[in-house]
């Protein structure tokens, strides 16, 4: 038990600063993509302000190629937030409910499949039906059984002892937390929704860092 609590602090490490990295490269590559062909138009109220801000982290190269290096960051993004999931089962699986369970099937399914989107839009794929593919299958159907596992698990987790709070509350508002980020003008995908969930791993990442091991061997919190 006294190794697991040392791994699941160290995963919540893993997820924390997985969580962070997606935060700090969401404007980056947001204002990266405005400057490409294909993002014409998309440029936020705050982009001009923001590439001015950045000048040397988003000119540095042509447009398409660092909205790609951008890019490409977040599937570092996602194996972080897949450790602090896994390490999340881990320290739930005695007490878990059917729902619960779905849920972090579910969540895991659609962060697997988004790594999958951006490995075909960000790399040899690009601008080919793999990447039409990719972004359909990856980022699209991964989103929805990310949202639908967040769902369940946020539920479960606000109906269970010893579970995450401020995490539940945080994935369960998922759908409306995104429409927050888009209205600020956070519209790419996939960073813009990844971006939310690396949010709530600010709070979920907190919570695997307190997990200790009591004398009785059993799992507990070290605090909220």
């Amino acid at each position: 038990m006294a190794m697991f609590s040392l791994s699941a602090r160290r995963s919540g490490i893993v997820a924390l600063v997985a969580a962070v990295l997606g935060l700090l490269t969401l404007p980056l590559v947001t204002v990266a993509y405005a400057l490409t062909d294909d993002g014409v138009g998309t440029d936020p109220v705050w982009g001009s302000a923001a590439r001015d801000l950045f000048e040397p982290l988003v000119t540095f190269d042509e447009p398409d190629i660092v909205y790609s290096a951008y890019g490409k960051v977040y599937f570092l993004v996602l194996c972080g937030l897949i450790v602090g999931l896994m390490a999340l089962y881990r320290l739930r699986h005695g007490g878990m409910s059917g729902p619960e369970r779905w849920g972090f099937r579910l969540s895991v399914a659609g962060l697997v499949l988004n790594l999958v989107g951006i490995v075909t839009d960000y790399t040899v794929f690009e601008d080919t039906t793999v990447e039409n593919i990719g972004f359909v299958v990856g980022s699209l159907l991964g989103l929805l059984l990310l949202v639908v596992g967040s769902l369940l698990l946020g539920i479960a987790w606000l109906r269970a002892a010893g579970a995450p709070r401020l995490g539940s509350w945080m994935i369960l508002l998922a759908l409306p937390g995104m429409a927050a980020l888009g209205a600020l003008g956070f519209g790419n995908l996939p960073s813009m929704p990844i971006a939310w969930f690396c949010l709530a791993w600010l709070a979920l990442g907190r919570h695997l860092i307190g997990v200790r091991a009591d004398p009785g061997r059993k799992i507990s919190r070290s605090g909220s």
